[in-house]
């Protein structure tokens, strides 16, 4: 799976490399992130938090007509989620945080495979939707123990392994967004966009638990292109 997703990311770079007009830039930002959770589990543990990570790679834009276009991209993005509980103790009138905290990070290779509508507001500046399929592949995950006492302490990282049958390492999931951009001389142009995503299957696939967990999280996100 991983080679299919790195097949597809090259093909889609290399078929919009042959059509003129075309744009192409990077990107990079930061991707936050959380999980759904259902199924017995759920009840068992505390509420899933944010977990806060990076989305960064390559963008092309190919124009279609009227205002339409279509945008893959190839991103490195982390996602994840944390699990905390805390409370705190009144020392000499002073409020002393207590807790503990597991972060769970998963790394993703993904290719959005997007289509775009923009409009020009004046010479400059463009605004655009965007929409579609996103498809990607686990590299890479861990999992991060801390503790809470005035601040952050992390005691522990473990490397999980991914091979296991337990988790599922393909991410398809749906994407909805929008963006603008302004044109920097003759063919250059800053972007930036913010974009909320979902996946359609769950993280881990174990026929003994009753748990489903899926990605969802928010992208915001910044960069250069140039238009050939």
């Amino acid at each position: 799976m991983k080679k299919i997703i790195y097949t597809i990311g090259i093909l889609v770079m290399i078929n919009s490399a042959a059509i003129s007009q075309i744009t192409v830039g990077a990107k990079t930002g930061i991707y936050v992130s959380n999980a759904s959770v259902d199924g017995l589990i759920n009840g068992l543990l505390p509420d899933t938090k944010v977990m806060i990570g990076s989305s960064s790679g390559l963008v092309v834009d190919v124009p279609l007509g009227s205002g339409f276009s279509f945008a893959p991209e190839l991103l490195y993005t982390q996602k994840g989620f944390a699990l905390r509980e805390g409370t705190s103790v009144n020392i000499l009138g002073i409020d002393i945080p207590l807790g503990a905290s597991i972060e769970n990070r998963i790394n993703y290779i993904e290719t959005p495979l997007l289509m775009k509508y923009g409009v020009r507001v004046n010479d400059k500046l463009g605004i655009h939707l965007a929409g579609g399929p996103s498809i990607g592949f686990a590299t890479s995950a861990s999992t991060t123990t801390s503790a809470t006492v005035l601040f952050d302490i992390e005691l522990n990282t473990t490397d999980l392994d991914l091979s296991n049958d337990r988790y599922n390492r393909t991410d398809l999931a749906g994407v909805i967004g929008a963006g603008a951009s302004y044109k920097v001389g003759t063919n250059g142009m800053l972007f930036a966009d913010a974009r909320y995503q979902h996946s359609f299957n769950d993280i881990i696939q174990d026929t003994f638990i009753d748990v489903q967990i899926k990605n969802r999280g928010m992208g915001i996100t910044a960069g250069y292109a140039m238009t050939f």
